[in-house]
């Protein structure tokens, strides 16, 4: 699974129909830049917390395997950097109760405005850089209805493997 850059939520959410990532849509679109730090759930496949981009900055770069992290801007600018995980080095090891692995390395930098929403991929590690922005940050069980990137969607948005179906 490929990070995607999508210019809002409703974005997000044409692309990727499912009751998921409606719920995610939902919550992006409704969540309030005034409730810092706190953090909320919607089901048992979304959770979220708003806080400023100082509040998930860090000297590594994290990777997850079983919930897909999710970054939108509320207000401001960020810089999250991105990087494939098979490129970095282990700083700490997968741990299954946090699903997090540390890494060390350097990514690329996606700068991102406003309503903006990152959707890290599975194969790849985050790390907020700096910015002034207040974020959501967002994590998503990967079960059931996978992101499926812009890029391999087909003519009539259905996933490329679908195209032709009745």
């Amino acid at each position: 699974m490929t990070t995607c850059v999508f210019a809002d939520p409703e974005e997000l959410v044409v692309l990727n129909p499912s009751v998921k990532w409606s719920g995610l849509g939902d919550v992006l679109t409704g969540v309030a830049p005034s409730d810092p730090g706190h953090m909320r759930s919607r089901g048992d496949t979304i959770t979220f917390r708003t806080g400023g981009a100082r509040t998930w900055s860090q000297p590594h770069l994290t990777a997850h395997r079983l919930y897909q992290t999710v970054f939108m801007v509320l207000r401001g600018e960020a810089t999250i950097e991105i990087a494939p995980r098979r490129d970095l080095r282990v700083v700490r090891r997968y741990c299954d109760l946090d699903d997090c692995e540390h890494l060390e390395g350097v990514g690329r930098p996606i700068r991102l405005g406003a309503a903006r929403v990152v959707c890290v991929g599975l194969d790849d590690a985050w790390r907020v850089r700096d910015g002034d922005a207040v974020l959501c940050q967002a994590r998503i069980t990967i079960e059931g209805a996978p992101l499926v990137p812009p890029a391999q969607r087909g003519a009539r948005g259905e996933p490329a493997a679908m195209e032709g179906r009745a």
